[in-house]
């Protein structure tokens, strides 16, 4: 089971202006490794390394061209086995794909590009909802009973964010994908 975030803008521009622009900052940006283009000017795969501490993210780009410009779907794609974004490193990885390419678009072209606000939705299973609140009551109980305050303080800020995983995902994402 994987999380995925998945963003969404669409950009006044043709397909070749977009698939040009994507191309650039695949290509100049030190956090995008392993760039393959599977379908020339469409789809583009590549692995998101911020850092030598971070683990690489999946991430996915499709570029479809119809009447009212070309949409860009970007999507991030955790490691197996994680049900959540507690930090948002999923949503930041494809809000700073769409905003590069949103200010790379407008610097090339002079004017506002996008013709629609970026959309993003968090995709996981159910089955990771409840393992998240289950291990939500695990580290109260935990917080509960320990009486360390450098570890409770530690527990109480992974619960917060867990509960606001699970909000995240309740509220803006979509459950079931």
């Amino acid at each position: 089971m994987t999380v995925r975030q998945v963003g969404r803008q669409t950009f006044n521009a043709s397909r070749a202006i977009v698939a040009d622009q994507t191309r650039l900052i695949l290509n100049t940006n030190a956090a995008y490794k392993n760039v393959r283009e599977l379908t020339p000017g469409a789809v583009f795969a590549l692995t998101v390394k911020p850092s030598r501490l971070v683990l690489g993210t999946s991430m996915e780009i499709e570029l479809a061209e119809d009447s009212s410009g070309t949409t860009v779907t970007a999507t991030a794609t955790s490691q197996p086995a994680i049900y959540g974004d507690i930090g948002g490193f999923y949503y930041r990885y494809v809000r700073d794909f769409l905003a590069a390419l949103q200010q790379g678009l407008q610097t090339t072209q002079g004017s506002q590009p996008a013709s629609s606000a970026p959309e993003y939705k968090m995709q996981t299973g159910c089955v990771g909802i409840i393992y998240t609140i289950l291990l939500a009551l695990f580290l109260a109980w935990m917080f509960a009973s320990l009486h360390i305050p450098f570890l409770r303080l530690f527990i109480a800020l992974v619960i917060v964010g867990l509960i606001a995983n699970v909000i995240r995902i309740v509220r803006g994402g979509r459950l079931g994908a």
